[in-house]
């Protein structure tokens, strides 16, 4: 995911990268999906194909990528910071299918060479991210990593594998319809990626994570409450209205900080520490995927699976907030939620429909960072006027 995120939105027009990177991440879901329902079918056949052929199947689309992966062209981006301007222009006018004097060709050609020689005034060290310097980079690795943060903290992975439970143990379904339902339940997942995928360029970024965030909030309230009736003559029918709030928060996750984030943490980034600065935000992201999932593991004794796994992160506290709190760990979700809506509108600018170089603009000129975000018009100035001075033509 480190890699594609960078190269799509290294090799797309402004006005679509926000779709593009995104879409990446609805095919993934939809690729979790049809994986559930493939492995799914397979557990009603006998002796060892159910597990023998979905790990042989994914040697099909592992080669698939190996073949299409050498007609991807090489980010211009990157070839303009090697020295090799003529191959990042011709791949420049490949990507966009335009002429090389064509007027948007030769501005970002411009907009890149301004960019590479201003960061190459300031040559990317490991210290910069902790110090500061004219591109605020450790502010934008923060910011990327903050925003991959959210990604697992908006509760997702206990969601995504507490449902079989709920379902199930909760609910009363039998094992096989408890499993049905809930690739259901991550098919609407799917569903919301799909509102990233057709319209975040006209969206923009803050307001789709911060409704998200709201809608997330309120679900795992909800589900909450709900859940507190286990055990009381209400539960049938409070356990299963909460099904209705697990599929409103999948759309809400899936319209909002499941794709979102990776496209911002691609973006915000300059040139010279893109590559580092995405895989510390990356890593961020995983190193929260294990504190997450090895202690949610601890309940898998009840699951439809019947398996105990090994935990392998020791000091965390998720194991210990679903044991001990039960229904009131969603409130910690909920409220987490909550908390990442003043965190957006005062830290994360806007950076729909900027190009990568002005995004540099955006951060360099510091009037820009507000709580409502800016939005540069087309007639904003190069970076090589701003290595002059801050312009005040932009949009507040």
């Amino acid at each position: 995911m480190l890699i594609i995120g960078n190269s799509q939105s290294e090799l797309c027009k402004s006005k679509y990268r926000g779709r593009l990177v995104t879409t990446e991440v609805l095919f993934i879901g939809l690729g979790i999906t049809i994986a559930y329902f493939f492995v799914f079918g397979l557990s009603f056949t006998d002796g060892p194909l159910s597990w023998r052929l979905p790990i042989a199947a994914q040697v099909v689309p592992a080669l698939a990528i190996c073949i299409l992966v050498f007609g991807v062209p090489e980010s211009p981006r990157w070839l303009m910071k090697m020295g090799k301007r003529e191959e990042a222009i011709s791949v420049l006018t490949y990507v966009i299918n335009a002429d090389p004097d064509d007027a948007y060709v030769a501005g970002e050609h411009h907009a890149m060479m301004s960019a590479v020689a201003l960061e190459e005034e300031n040559a990317f060290q490991w210290r910069h991210i902790f110090k500061p310097d004219p591109l605020r980079t450790g502010y934008r690795v923060g910011l990327a990593s903050l925003a991959l943060f959210m990604n697992q903290w908006a509760g997702i992975n206990v969601i995504v594998f507490y449902a079989p439970t709920i379902l199930e143990n909760s609910i009363g379904l039998e094992r096989t319809v408890a499993l049905a339902v809930a690739g259901c339940v991550q098919f609407a997942f799917v569903v919301g990626s799909l509102v990233p995928s057709l319209g975040l360029d006209r969206l923009g970024r803050r307001q789709p994570m911060m409704i998200g965030s709201v809608g997330m909030a309120i679900s795992m309230l909800l589900v909450s409450v709900l859940m507190s009736f286990n055990g009381t003559d209400k539960q049938e029918h409070t356990s299963k209205a909460s099904i209705a709030f697990l599929i409103l928060y999948m759309i809400c996750f899936g319209a909002s900080l499941n794709a979102i984030p990776w496209c911002y943490s691609t973006e915000i980034l300059p040139l010279r520490v893109r590559a580092q600065g995405t895989a510390l935000a990356v890593m961020t992201n995983w190193i929260w995927v294990s504190v997450i999932d090895d202690h949610i593991d601890i309940l898998s004794h009840n699951t439809a699976y019947g398996e105990v796994y090994q935990v392998f992160t020791i000091v965390m506290a998720t194991p210990t907030m679903v044991e001990r709190l039960a229904w009131k760990t969603y409130l910690i979700f909920m409220a987490m939620n909550v908390v990442f809506v003043p965190l957006i509108y005062f830290l994360f600018p806007e950076t729909s429909g900027l190009t990568l170089e002005d995004i540099d603009y955006l951060f360099m000129d510091s009037r820009s960072i507000t709580a409502e975000g800016s939005v540069h018009s087309p007639d904003t100035p190069g970076l090589d006027e701003v290595e002059k001075g801050p312009s005040s033509e932009h949009v507040e």
